[in-house]
C-alpha cells in the first residue's frame, strides 16, 4: 500500500526548509508565468472588492446599513471610483425599484428590510456592491374639522380632531403649524400609545382673513416623523374694522341738551356691507345699508361725521352694529356722551290756598340732589326781607302770602346746568284787616276822654277772587293754539274776524300767522268751526258736536275764543341775579292745579 509522504518544511536537520533541485526545476519559467497571472488575478479581485463600497446617508455619515422611516428620502453614493461610467441601482422595493444615477435619492412607500445593490462599471472593471436599508413605519396622520372650514375673524374658533397611528412605537409628539404663525406643539412623556386621539381649537389672529393652511408634524418612539400640509384647509372673511372716534365737543357733560359727534373710521367699504345701525344709547336707532340711509354711515357732510342730539338725561354709549359677508362686529364707545337734564316740579301745598291756609309749605318732585352744587328759594315776596330767600331747607320750605297770586322761583346749580324753575300760587281772600301803616284810625278818635263821637275803623281787609269776576283780576290771561278774534277796530268803527295761530314757549304766547276774515263768516281750523253768535253775543266754537261759547275780553270792545285755552298768570317778576330765568319784565306762570278750580263765569257748554 502506497502511503502518501508529507514533506515536513520545520525539519532543519535534514534541510527540508531549504529548496532542493526538485523544487527548483518546479520553478521554470512557464511555471512562473502561470503564477503570476494567478497573483495578479488575485490581486485584482482584492482591489476590485475593495473599490466597489456603496453607502446610505445615515444619522450624518455614510454607512453601509442604516434604519430609516417611511417616506423619508434616502440619499446613496456609490462610493466606487474607476467602476463610476456606468452605474445601475437596485433598490430592492416593487416601486419604481432602480437608478442609474451615481449618487441617486430614493424613498420606499412600504416599510420592511431592503438590500439595495449597486452595479458599477468603469476603466477599473466591474463591481457590484450591497448596501442594508431597514425601513420603518411612519405615523399615519387623519385629521377631521369639528367646526366650518369658513368663519368670520370676529370670534374665529376652528376645532380639529388628529387620530394618529404609530404602527413601530408610540405617538410622543404632535405639532399643528397654520401660515399665520399659530402653532399647538404637544409632547406626551413616555408615548401615547399606538393610537392617540387629540382635539385642539385655534384663532386666527390675521386681521386681513383668507385662506390658512396646516402643517401637522406626528412623532413616534422610533424616531419617525411624519409630515402633512393640509392647502388652504380654513378660510377667514376680513376683518370689518368697525370703529368710530368720539369727537363730540365741549361741554361734554351738557346741560338740556348735547350734541353727540362721531367720526365713522371703519375699515370696510360700504359697498361691502350688508346692513348697519347705530345705537346711541338713549333709545335711539338709526339702519342702513350700502344703499339705504347711507348719510348715517358717511355723514349728512359726507365726511363721515355722524351726529345725534341727546336730549334726556344720563350718560349714554355709543354702538355701531355692521353686517357684511355673514359676519358681524360691534363697536361701543363707553361713556361717550353725558347730558344733564334739571326738570325738578314745584309742588305748592295747598293751592290754591286761603289766607287761613298759611304758610304754604313747598316741595320738589322730579329731581335726584346727586351733584346739586347750591340752590335758592325766592318766594316772590320781596317785603318779607330775608325771609324772601331761602338756601337752607330744598325741600320742603315754607313761606306765609296775602291774598292774590304769587310767583315762587328756585334756582338749582347741578353740574354743568344752572337753571331756575317757577310756580304760581293763588291765595284767596278775604283777610280781615282794620289797620294798617299809615291808613290807621284818625287820630282825634284814638284817644277821647268822653264819648262824644263814634269812632270810624278803617277796614283795610284785602279781596281776591271772592267776586265772580275774574275778568277784574288782571293777572289772569288765557293762551291758545288758535284764536279767534271779535276784533273792533276803533279807528274805523269796523269789526272783522281774525284767526290767530299761537306757539307757547318759555316767553310766553307768540303769533306765528294771522289771517283775516268778515265778522259774518264762519271760520274752520283744524277740524274746528267759529263764528259770531250775535243771540249770545259771543264766540261760537265747534268741535264735532260740542258748542263752547266763549267770551274773553283781550281788548275793550274785542272778544276772544279759541282752540286749547290754557290759563295763565301774568306777573312784573325778575328772576334772582345770575339765574336762567325766562328774563325780565311780564313773565307767565302755568296754573299747577287747574282741574281743583276751573270756575269760569264765561264759558258755557251744551
Amino acid at each position: 500500500m502506497n502511503l502518501i509522504k508529507f514533506t515536513n518544511f520545520l525539519d532543519f536537520k535534514n534541510k527540508n526548509n531549504k529548496p532542493n533541485k526538485r523544487m527548483n526545476k518546479s520553478f521554470n519559467s512557464a511555471s512562473l508565468t502561470r503564477y503570476l497571472a494567478s497573483f495578479v488575478l488575485l490581486v485584482t479581485s482584492f482591489l476590485a472588492y475593495s473599490q466597489c463600497n456603496p453607502k446610505v446617508m445615515y444619522n450624518g455619515n455614510w454607512s453601509s446599513t442604516g434604519v430609516f422611516c417611511l417616506g423619508e428620502i434616502l440619499s446613496f453614493d456609490a462610493n466606487s471610483p474607476g467602476y463610476n461610467s456606468s452605474t445601475v441601482w437596485d433598490f430592492g422595493d416593487a416601486g419604481p425599484g432602480t437608478s442609474t444615477q451615481e449618487k441617486p435619492s430614493y424613498s420606499y412607500a412600504t416599510a420592511g428590510t431592503y438590500t439595495v445593490k449597486y452595479t458599477g462599471t468603469g476603466g477599473a472593471g466591474t463591481c457590484t456592491g450591497t448596501v442594508t436599508v431597514i425601513v420603518r413605519p411612519s405615523p399615519e396622520i387623519h385629521v377631521r374639522q369639528l367646526a366650518n372650514d369658513t368663519q368670520c375673524f370676529s370670534g374665529n374658533n376652528f376645532c380639529f380632531r388628529d387620530s394618529i397611528v404609530a404602527p413601530d412605537g408610540s405617538i410622543e409628539r404632535l405639532v399643528m403649524l397654520f401660515s399665520d404663525g399659530t402653532k399647538v406643539d404637544t409632547t406626551f412623556a413616555g408615548g401615547a400609545g399606538k393610537l392617540k386621539i387629540f382635539d385642539f381649537c385655534v384663532t386666527i389672529n390675521d386681521p386681513d382673513g383668507g385662506f390658512f393652511d396646516m402643517v401637522v408634524e406626528a412623532y413616534d418612539t422610533s424616531g419617525c416623523l411624519t409630515k402633512y400640509t393640509f392647502q388652504d384647509y380654513i378660510y377667514i372673511h376680513p376683518k370689518l374694522g368697525i370703529k368710530f372716534d368720539n369727537i363730540t365737543p365741549k361741554p361734554n357733560p351738557g346741560c338740556d341738551s348735547t350734541l353727540g359727534v362721531f367720526l365713522n373710521t371703519s375699515l370696510i367699504a360700504l359697498a361691502d356691507i350688508d346692513s348697519f345701525v347705530w345705537d346711541f344709547g338713549d333709545g335711539t336707532i338709526q339702519r342702513g345699508s350700502s344703499t339705504v340711509n347711507t348719510q348715517w354711515w358717511f355723514g349728512i357732510d359726507g365726511k363721515d361725521t355722524i351726529k345725534h342730539m341727546y336730549t334726556t338725561n344720563g350718560t349714554f354709549n355709543g354702538t355701531l352694529y355692521v353686517s357684511a359677508y355673514g359676519c358681524s362686529e360691534t363697536f361701543t364707545w363707553k361713556n361717550a356722551v353725558t347730558n344733564f337734564v334739571v326738570d325738578p316740579k314745584i309742588v305748592s301745598t295747598p293751592n290754591p290756598a286761603c289766607v287761613s291756609d298759611n304758610p304754604i309749605e313747598f316741595s320738589v318732585t322730579n329731581f335726584n340732589t346727586a351733584g346739586m352744587s347750591s340752590f335758592l328759594w325766592n318766594f316772590g315776596d320781596p317785603p318779607s326781607g330775608p325771609a324772601n330767600f331761602d338756601k337752607d331747607n330744598f325741600s320742603p320750605t315754607a313761606h306765609g302770602y296775602g291774598p292774590g297770586p304769587w310767583m315762587i322761583s328756585l334756582r338749582i346749580q347741578q353740574g354743568p346746568c344752572d337753571v331756575t324753575i317757577y310756580d304760581t300760587i293763588q291765595v284767596i281772600g278775604p283777610i280781615s284787616t282794620i289797620g294798617v301803616p299809615f291808613d290807621q284810625v284818625a287820630y282825634n278818635q284814638t284817644y277821647q276822654c268822653l264819648i262824644t263821637d263814634s269812632v270810624q275803623m278803617v277796614n283795610n281787609s284785602s279781596y281776591y277772587q271772592n267776586d265772580y269776576n275774574q275778568l277784574d283780576e288782571d293777572s289772569i290771561v288765557f293762551y291758545f293754539d288758535y284764536s279767534f278774534d271779535y276784533n273792533f277796530d276803533n279807528t274805523t268803527g269796523l269789526t272783522k274776524f281774525i284767526v290767530r295761530k299761537w306757539k307757547e314757549d318759555k316767553n310766553g304766547n307768540k303769533i306765528l300767522s294771522a289771517d283775516t276774515f268778515p265778522k259774518t263768516d264762519t271760520l274752520s281750523v283744524i277740524g274746528y268751526k267759529a263764528y259770531f253768535d250775535t243771540a249770545k253775543d259771543s264766540i261760537a266754537v265747534i268741535n264735532g258736536k260740542d258748542t263752547v261759547w266763549q267770551k274773553y275780553y283781550y281788548n275793550a270792545t274785542s272778544y276772544r275764543g279759541g282752540i286749547n285755552g290754557r290759563k295763565r298768570y301774568a306777573f312784573n317778576y325778575i328772576p334772582p341775579v345770575g339765574g336762567k330765568g325766562v328774563g325780565t319784565g311780564d313773565q307767565t306762570a302755568i296754573d299747577p292745579n287747574l282741574n281743583v278750580r276751573d270756575y269760569n263765569p264765561n264759558v258755557w257748554r251744551v
